[in-house]
């Protein structure tokens, strides 16, 4: 007599996806089986654990073909189409940069010196709406929960990269907020027509990675965009002209925050000291203790 073959539970999924994690070593092999078979089967935790409720056959293959394009190299953010951002479910396709736990610090930072302006604001009657300047903006996972955060701010998101803007104003168009943020194709502040336009925060994530480092990054890190991660022999060049056209584009007391590689605090310290217009830049840790965000106020 033929045994009865096993049921593919969720949980079978997520033990077959783990092990196979486990052999390609996989960063984190069971929170990335979990996060596929629950995105896949549409499952919360508990029933991935409880393990009772047998998968449809279609819902079992689809798991196990994007498993193994995990395997393969393929960052799971690409193969579900969704990342969490800020409490945000977002957009993510091979055109952008996957959002990370570090730029979600970035925009508390910037939401801190929000409320430091608004508060000077209040002492001089000043009740005009904050300007924000994204630059790099990519998935527009900045821009985008910048504005679900503070509705009154008027943002502008730049990105050199069209494909890259298709997918910020998805984001924005899911989070009701397309309305409220203007998307320009641009070159770093390449879209800034008025000579008179100025921006109360400019925040942006820029690549900072060197080139020569990028053959050396993991296999699905180097999957994402290489011009949103990579910036010319120190990994600095895009962020020496985000500093370098920042004052002019500065309200007064406004201030530039920039994310960068967790060894250029020193030297984009020294950027900013050189420029004139800046106060001394103050440099934030991102969780695991390395220098993350760079914040300057303008003089």
């Amino acid at each position: 007599m033929k045994s009865k073959p096993t049921p593919e539970t969720a949980l079978a999924l997520w033990k077959e996806t783990r092990e196979l994690y486990r052999a390609r070593r996989i960063v984190s092999p069971d929170a990335e089986a979990e996060r596929l078979v629950r995105g896949v089967a549409g499952v919360d935790r508990i029933e991935v654990y409880a393990g009772g409720r047998e998968l449809a056959s279609g819902v079992v293959r689809r798991i196990r073909a994007l498993a193994k394009r995990r395997a393969a190299g393929v960052p799971l953010a690409y193969l579900l189409g969704e990342q969490d951002f800020m409490g945000l479910s977002l957009r993510v396709t091979p055109a952008v940069l996957i959002p990370r736990p570090e730029t979600e610090q970035l925009v508390e930072a910037v939401l801190e010196e929000i409320a430091h302006l608004r508060s000077v604001r209040a002492t001089q009657n000043h009740e005009k709406p904050l300007r924000i300047l994204d630059i790099g903006t990519g998935s527009g996972c900045i821009a985008v929960s910048l504005t679900s955060a503070c509705p009154d701010c008027k943002i502008s998101a730049f990105d050199v990269s069209a494909r890259a803007l298709q997918v910020a104003r998805t984001n924005a168009l899911r989070q009701g907020v397309s309305g409220r943020i203007v998307f320009k194709q641009s070159d770093v502040y390449g879209a800034i027509r008025s000579s008179r336009a100025r921006y109360d925060l400019i925040v942006s994530n820029p690549p900072y990675i060197a080139t020569s480092e990028h053959r050396a990054l993991p296999a699905d890190v180097r999957r994402e965009p290489k011009l949103a991660l990579t910036a010319g022999r120190d990994g600095l060049d895009v962020i020496r002209r985000i500093v370098a056209g920042a004052p002019e584009r500065l309200a007064p007391d406004g201030a530039l925050a920039l994310e960068i590689g967790q060894e250029q605090a020193a030297a984009v310290r020294q950027l900013i000291a050189r420029t004139k217009g800046f106060q001394e830049a103050r440099v934030r840790r991102d969780l695991a203790g390395r220098d993350r965000i760079v914040i300057a106020r303008r003089r």
